[in-house]
């Protein structure tokens, strides 16, 4: 498929042949399709401009563009990862609702507000890396992504939508890196409340407690959090022999792979297993 706009046409265009339609007043891309190549002038990914382009895989979003705007993914269900860089600050409402494919999200550290279920519905994702200036995540922003199997909110975290986790059912890890409790209602699922593990810092205990919802996690621990911003996932780093440790400092004989999901010290290194 190619998308190509005439020469001459004063509002939109199709720049260094990437196959979409771009307003050229606000380089903004409206359109998309499987076969586009963002260019580096772009600065915003418009509503819907991929919305139900079952046949994109992959996508490289340059670091000209600042936002995502509604529904911009929609229902790419063949995407399966996706990279949003440093230049990126907000995603918004739907943006990758129902990629039911993408399995990988690495979030830049500019994004400051997750959108109404952005990643509502992606079923096969297990691994998220968010934002270290991430302020507001919105209500099922991550509905039934029941993949998921642990999260690290960042300590500017200072609101979670209701519904959020709902539905997230394989959480077991839940890192919390802000002294205060965020904000938030009916956020997460009741299984995650009961089964998950929720990590917060040494000292907060009583301002996540004073916070009905997080009260509701039965298995409530703090942590030394200092260096977890930085935490690496297990890709790539847990196979093998390794020297492990827990946060507390009790040595692990288990092998890397074997190792439940959670935030280790993994040859003098933190480590989050997913």
């Amino acid at each position: 498929m190619s998308i190509i706009i005439e020469k001459g046409n004063k509002h939109y265009d199709s720049r260094e042949n990437c196959n979409a339609i771009i307003e050229t007043n606000t380089n903004t891309l409206i359109t998309g399709c499987k076969n586009t190549i963002i260019p580096n002038s772009v600065t915003s990914i418009g509503n819907d401009a991929f919305t139900s382009c079952t046949g994109l895989t992959s996508i490289e979003i340059p670091n000209s563009v600042t936002s995502i705007e509604n529904g911009a993914f929609y229902n790419c269900t063949g995407l399966t990862s996706i990279e949003i860089p440093n230049s990126v600050t907000s995603i918004g409402n739907y943006a990758f609702y129902g990629c039911s494919g993408l399995n990988r999200v690495v979030m830049g550290n500019s994004v400051t507000s997750i959108d109404n279920d952005a990643f509502s519905g992606c079923i096969k994702l297990k691994e998220i890396k968010v934002s270290n200036k991430l302020s507001s995540i919105g209500v099922k922003a991550f509905y039934d992504c029941r993949s998921l199997t642990s999260i690290i909110f960042p300590d500017c975290l200072k609101s979670i939508g209701s519904n959020a986790f709902e539905k997230c059912i394989s959480l077991t890890s839940v890192t919390s890196l802000n002294p205060q409790a965020p904000n938030m209602v009916n956020s997460f699922d009741e299984r995650t409340y009961t089964t998950a593990q929720l990590n917060i810092p040494i000292g907060a205990k009583d301002s996540y407690w004073l916070n009905y919802d997080w009260y509701k996690f039965n298995n409530i621990k703090e942590i030394d959090t200092s260096g977890i911003s930085q935490v690496e996932t297990n890709s790539g780093t847990t196979n093998g022999k390794a020297v492990i440790y827990t946060l507390d400092g009790r040595r692990v004989e288990t092998e890397a792979k074997d190792l439940p999901a959670g935030i280790y010290i993994i040859n003098r290194k933190k480590v989050m297993v997913e």
